[in-house]
């Protein structure tokens, strides 16, 4: 992609996975064959989410206007956009970058993000990774959206934050929960750093979107210690049939087939 090979700081990145996977050649994370962390035959099988989705939840809207979901009951952020849908190649490469330790996959992974940000014009001035519960963060050793993140602002230029967000306590897996169960869960769980973000215009990015409890509790951190904005970035989205109390959001993969997945806000 252009944007990244205009930057110094991701060609020096680029080049060095590209070294590393040479030497240790390394394995698709979609069906296992030799030699691309991702084989484009994988990569045809993302099914991209389409244009015409609400622009606050990526549910469908006719001319991608806003939903009558988020007009009910708005989330705080200013807008949000997921990449592709969380099934086939695309959550087994996070599957991989979350519990394998194949951290070489955020270089690959957000190029895609790259231009899905450029689509969107939004004034952005810094990225914020989502952070991990500190239990977790201490199992796994490291943050995958903040791999995503450093890569996205080698890319972009835009500052890379990690610190301006944190947990302020440990919650139980969202695996399994409801809608109703992860807000709860997650009620209270972020605090931000006015001197980080006080002033700014936040890109907050998380690898996978499922009811949005995440996002939303996180946003309000960061708008509450004084962002001016924040928009939010995802991966993927989860589907339908994982979280089947929630409403259909169409996919257009890279053919005409169309597939539900759940609804976020």
């Amino acid at each position: 992609m252009a944007i990244a090979t205009r930057r110094p700081g991701f060609t020096f990145y680029h080049a060095f996975w590209r070294a590393l996977d040479w030497i240790f050649p390394p394995t698709c994370a979609g069906c296992d064959q030799w030699g691309e962390r991702l084989c484009p035959e994988c990569l045809a099988r993302i099914e991209i989410l389409s244009s015409q989705l609400c622009p606050k939840c990526s549910q469908p809207a006719p001319n991608g206007q806003v939903c009558d979901s988020c007009r009910n009951d708005p989330p705080p952020w200013q807008a949000c956009q997921s990449w592709a849908s969380y099934r086939g190649p695309l959550r087994s490469a996070i599957h991989r970058l979350k519990y394998k330790n194949d951290i070489g996959l955020c270089e690959p992974l957000s190029q895609h993000l790259v231009q899905l940000l450029e689509e969107q014009a939004w004034p952005v001035d810094c990225i914020v990774p989502i952070p991990l519960n500190p239990h977790r963060r201490r199992e796994r050793g490291y943050n995958q959206s903040d791999f995503l993140a450093f890569s996205l602002g080698l890319q972009t230029g835009l500052s890379f934050i990690p610190s301006a967000l944190q947990r302020t306590r440990d919650t139980r897996s969202q695996v399994g929960l409801n809608a109703e169960e992860r807000h709860r869960n997650l009620d209270g769980a972020f605090s931000a750093r006015a001197d980080r973000i006080s002033g700014r215009t936040v890109l907050l990015l998380d690898d996978v979107m499922t009811t949005g409890a995440t996002l939303r509790n996180a946003t309000m951190a960061l708008l509450q210690s004084g962002a001016s904005q924040v928009y939010a970035l995802t991966l993927a989205r989860a589907l339908l049939e994982e979280h089947t109390s929630e409403a259909p959001v169409s996919l257009t993969p890279s053919g005409s087939q169309e597939i539900d997945v759940q609804h976020s806000a």
